[in-house]
């Protein structure tokens, strides 16, 4: 095929180079949605198969951290590190992170992130120096987002709505982003008027929810999962519901675990991975079903739905007590 010398070059588009080191903190559902850009844009790049390591400040200590970060990536360029809950580093383990900040790998991406970050700290002016920092806030009232998110599932709420889901939640963008999607799952009307027809549905912003749950047997945290179930079931919340709503969790999780194992990206998720009535669920969900699905084999995962079955058995039929049928499937779930 002859080329056309009239015709205009199209300017390539240009990739904004990675930083060594970065810094994010905020609001806890953008910062899942920007570390979810962050790795599809990575993933893009490099292969992160065998080059990603997630750590949590609570769990762990700088030299993990540093180590992982000075090792060469296998096969490709990059070596992506994501540090959650940074704060909760001890003060030596900052001072060696700011060290290591001061002089990074050019093979290593490394993501800190935290919920709040003094601004004065030495961390802070060691990654302004070296890498690059986002705080994610929210830009509009929250009022104006409840109603955006109710509406891109096709309903609409009034003002007194979507004012009261926000003085019983709380502001905190995950946690209301979880109602939402509750409440419209059991609403089947597209206008949702009256503040008392979500109050069945909601959980306050004290109490643990379901939803903490099914996270932490996701990421087999065994001892916090009791510990919620314990506070749930204090909370008068049904045995049966929550099996439904841990099957639910773990339907999602083996789909996602057969798509990710057979090649598809985070683009492929965000479009097919939906949850009840086939609406798509929100990106920073899926990232989590995503980093989740490699806590598991496909085979534990199919598994499981025989053990669920078990407890929905033994909840309908055994002698047992409902506390220790749940108990027991939690065990073996995580």
């Amino acid at each position: 095929m002859k080329s056309n010398p009239g015709a205009k070059a199209q300017p390539r588009q240009k990739v904004k180079p990675l930083k060594p080191v970065y810094l994010i903190f905020g609001d806890k559902k953008m910062i899942a949605e920007g570390l979810a850009r962050l790795k599809n844009r990575i993933g893009a790049q490099f292969d992160l198969e065998f080059n990603f390591n997630r750590f949590s400040g609570g769990d762990t200590n700088a030299a993990y951290i540093i180590e992982a970060a000075n090792t060469l990536p296998f096969m490709s360029d990059k070596r992506l590190i994501v540090v959650k809950d940074v704060e909760k580093l001890s003060a030596d383990d900052i001072t060696r992170l700011v060290k290591y900040i001061e002089n990074p790998s050019d093979t290593t991406c490394l993501v800190l992130v935290a919920n709040t970050i003094n601004r004065a700290s030495r961390l802070y002016k060691a990654v302004e120096k070296a890498g690059e920092i986002a705080e994610y806030k929210l830009k509009e009232s929250p009022l104006t987002w409840i109603k955006k998110e109710f509406g891109a599932r096709g309903q609409l709420v009034s003002d007194a709505v979507a004012r009261h889901i926000l003085q019983v939640v709380g502001s905190d963008l995950l946690r209301l982003s979880i109602e939402i999607e509750k409440i419209s799952l059991y609403c089947n009307d597209d206008r949702i008027i009256d503040p008392g027809d979500v109050d069945p549905i909601i959980t306050k912003s004290t109490e643990l929810s379901v939803f903490d749950l099914v996270d932490r047997i996701g990421e087999r945290n065994i001892r916090r999962a009791l510990e919620i179930l314990d506070s749930l079931l204090q909370q008068k919340e049904a045995p049966l519901a929550i099996l439904a709503l841990i099957a639910r969790h773990f339907r999602l999780l083996l789909r996602t675990k057969v798509w990710v194992e057979t090649g598809h990206d985070n683009r492929y998720l965000v479009e097919h991975l939906t949850g009840d009535a086939g609406k798509k669920l929100p990106s920073f969900v899926v990232a989590k079903y995503r980093e989740q699905s490699y806590n598991f084999s496909a085979d534990e995962l199919k598994g499981m739905f025989e053990r669920m079955l078990q407890a929905d058995i033994a909840l309908k039929s055994s002698a047992q007590s409902a506390e220790s049928t749940m108990q027991d499937l939690i065990i073996q779930l995580a």
